[in-house]
């Protein structure tokens, strides 16, 4: 039995003008680990765009249990452009410790879905490879759908490497083998209310939030977007974290690859069980053989059907057993990891609540501050 862990104070913090996707408030949220610079100039192009745009926004950045300390001026010295006034506030939420770019945004989401219902939620990187100048073909799109669909940003061009390319190119080979389902999106998507609240449920979510949306059957789809390059800094993933990235968004499919591999398994062993006639009858009614030959391969074709038997057995079980074990549910235990909020950036006239003051998150709460 899990407890219901330290309270979220209520808050409303994200005052925000009215007139934005599918009729509710705007959020973009973005994980960031270390990348303050990126993410300072990811908040000016998204201002600028929401100016030209018309819209208002607020942004809530989700500090991965950074090693650097969030900039005493931040967001720095382009929060004095006028089109800054496009975001009404600018809040960061700390992390206690470093969770990861996936388990971050299923926080986010999950608090959105606690204690800022209603709102509507983009999703984005903070190193400006997710291109802000984008935003409008997804915000357009989710408009055009009534807010009734989720929106991914599908890849059409990216900006890595060719060792990078070749490794997703066989990452997404193997994953519609395993799955049956086509990837070309990440992070970059806009959803409604109801989408953060059903994610807010989904225990796959804690794991990989793009493979949480597919496989809990909400309804999206994708417009085409053009991977750009960082804004600052160095990439901090490796082989190790792309690697795990991806068997993350396989588990979040382990029923589906589980009937897959049953299938496989079942055709292997009328495979071999066809081989084994054939033997015997090669056998028994040509000259084909020599001494011992039947014999030998036979034995070897029963040994590889016990262990295809062995692994089958197994593998259900395995699924079975997680099935039935308690797993993370976002929505109960996403307090567990919220240290507090700071809001660093308030356009002024924005509506103040609890004084002008953003309220933390988990038991430190009310220890959070209004930097600006």
């Amino acid at each position: 039995m899990h407890a219901s862990g330290p309270p979220v104070s209520p808050t409303g913090s994200l005052a925000l003008a009215a007139g934005k996707p599918g009729g509710g408030e705007l959020v973009i949220v973005l994980p960031v680990h270390d990348d303050w610079e990126a993410c300072a100039l990811v908040l000016g192009k998204i201002a600028a765009v929401l100016d030209e745009m018309g819209r208002r926004a607020g942004i809530l950045i989700i500090d991965d249990g950074s090693n650097r300390a969030l900039p005493p001026d931040f967001p720095g010295p382009g929060a004095a452009n006028s089109t800054f006034g496009a975001i009404d506030t600018v809040e960061v939420m700390r992390l206690r410790r470093n969770l990861g770019n996936q388990r971050a945004i299923c926080v986010a989401l999950a608090y959105l879905a606690a204690e800022r219902p209603g709102v509507n939620a983009l999703l984005m990187d903070s190193d400006g490879e997710d291109d802000p100048a984008e935003i409008p073909r997804l915000l357009g799109r989710f408009d055009a759908e009534g807010g009734r669909s989720l929106v991914f940003g599908e890849r059409t061009k990216r900006s890595e490497g060719g060792l990078f390319r070749l490794g997703y190119l066989v990452y997404r080979a193997l994953f519609r083998v395993l799955v049956g389902v086509r990837v070309r999106f990440g992070n970059f998507s806009v959803l409604g209310p109801a989408h953060v609240q059903t994610l807010s449920a989904v225990p796959d979510l804690w794991n990989h939030y793009a493979a949480a949306v597919v496989s809990s059957g909400l309804p999206f789809v994708t417009e085409p977007t053009s991977r750009a390059p960082r804004l600052a800094g160095d990439s901090q993933m490796n082989l190790v974290s792309l690697t795990v990235h991806g068997l993350s968004a396989l588990a979040a499919f382990s029923d589906r690859i589980g009937v897959r591999a049953l299938l496989v398994a079942f055709v292997g062993l009328c495979g071999l069980g066809l081989s084994i006639v054939a033997v015997i009858s090669a056998r028994l009614f040509t000259d084909a053989g020599i001494p011992g030959w039947a014999t030998f391969t036979i034995a070897i074709i029963v040994l590889l059907g016990v262990q295809i038997v062995s692994l089958i057995f197994a593998f259900c079980f395995t699924i079975l057993a997680g099935r039935n074990a308690g797993t993370f549910l976002p929505a109960r235990d996403f307090r567990y990891f919220v240290g507090g909020i700071t809001r660093t950036w308030q356009t002024p006239g924005t509506a103040q609540v609890s004084g002008g003051e953003a309220p933390a998150a988990g038991p430190d709460a009310g220890g959070a501050t209004k930097r600006r």
